[in-house]
């Protein structure tokens, strides 16, 4: 435990922007899946999405259209997984928001997802982000994220 949490530590020395510094610390110092959340988060904005995926593994894996959620996870996680993942394919992507909008579809209807409907998907996420439970819903309030949503 003690060497994990000071892996943690070197990993926030690592990081160079301030912004990231100030989420590197806090998930080494309060190690809680709200503060992993944040840290995933500021690592998709700085493009580092396998560093991100790292931090977003220990709360949770991604959903597929062969998995489904674990229901003692915030739906936000998956929500953030999407984002995450942008080399996956948009079904892989697509089930992870469709569990943050708590939706269900099958196996065959994710392999039917195409450009045309995954962008319109993405539309709906723009739209229900900012709507929401908190902590999640303030998301919405960010350009940054909003952005990667366009």
């Amino acid at each position: 435990m003690a060497s994990e949490r000071l892996t943690q530590i070197d990993e926030a020395a690592r990081i160079s922007s301030a912004p990231r510094d100030d989420f590197a610390t806090a998930n080494a110092f309060r190690n809680d899946d709200l503060t992993r959340q944040n840290f995933a988060l500021a690592l998709v904005l700085a493009n580092r999405y396998d560093d991100a995926q790292k931090v977003l593994r220990q709360i949770a894996a991604p959903v597929d259209g062969t998995t489904s959620r674990d229901p003692n996870v915030a739906e936000c996680v998956y929500f953030i997984w999407a984002i995450a993942t942008p080399d996956s394919s948009l079904s892989s992507r697509a089930a992870n928001f469709l569990v943050f909008l708590d939706e269900n579809r099958s196996s065959q209807e994710l392999n039917g997802i195409d450009k045309d409907s995954f962008a319109a998907l993405m539309q709906i996420v723009a739209r229900e982000l900012p709507r929401a439970e908190l902590p999640c819903g303030s998301l919405g309030k960010i350009k940054s994220i909003m952005a990667l949503l366009s």
